[in-house]
C-alpha cells in the first residue's frame, strides 16, 4: 500500500496541470486564482497553467486547443442545452479526462436545476463536483482543488 502511494507522489513530480476558469464574477475568479496558486505552492513538483474564459466561444477555443485537466465553469454556461452540447462534444473528442466543477451561487433556482438536467443528458460531461461560491472558505476550496489535482494523476 505504501509503495502505491509513493508511486503516486513520484508521478506528481514535475507535472503541469492545465486549469480552465470560466467565471463572470471577477471577485470570485480572482479568489479562485489566488487559492489555486496557494495550492500549487503546497504541492511539490506541480505547476499550474491557468486559462480564463469569459464566454462560451472562449471556453470552446480552450477546449479545442488543449483540453484542461480541471475546468471550473460557472453554472450559467450549462443552462442552455445547445451550449452544454457544445462543451460535451469538445470534451468527448479529447484524449484526456477533464475534471469539471460547476460553480454555483447561493441562489438555487430553476436555472441550476436546468443546468444539472442538461449535463446529465451527455455521458461525456460528468461533473466532478460543485463549488458554492459564497460559503466555502479558502481552505476548503484549496482542499477541493488539491484533491482534483491528485485525481488527475490517478486517472
Amino acid at each position: 500500500m505504501k509503495a502505491k502511494e509513493q508511486n503516486k507522489e513520484k508521478a506528481m513530480k514535475n507535472k503541469r496541470i492545465y486549469v480552465l476558469i470560466a467565471e463572470t464574477d471577477n471577485w470570485f475568479k480572482n479568489r479562485l486564482i489566488d487559492v489555486l496558486h496557494k495550492a500549487e505552492e503546497e504541492m511539490e513538483g506541480v505547476s499550474l497553467h491557468i486559462t480564463e474564459a469569459n464566454s462560451l466561444a472562449e471556453i470552446g477555443d480552450v477546449l479545442k486547443e488543449n483540453t484542461p485537466h480541471i475546468a471550473l465553469i460557472e453554472h450559467t454556461y450549462f443552462v442552455k442545452k445547445p451550449d452544454v452540447k457544445q462543451i460535451a462534444t469538445l470534451l468527448e473528442g479529447s484524449k484526456k479526462k477533464c475534471e469539471v466543477v460547476m460553480l454555483i451561487s447561493h441562489e438555487i433556482n430553476q436555472k441550476i436545476y436546468n443546468a444539472i438536467e442538461n449535463i446529465n443528458n451527455f455521458r461525456s460531461l460528468q461533473l466532478s463536483g460543485h463549488l458554492l461560491k459564497e460559503n466555502y472558505s479558502r481552505d476548503l476550496i484549496k482542499m477541493l482543488l488539491k484533491f482534483l489535482i491528485k485525481r488527475v494523476f490517478i486517472n
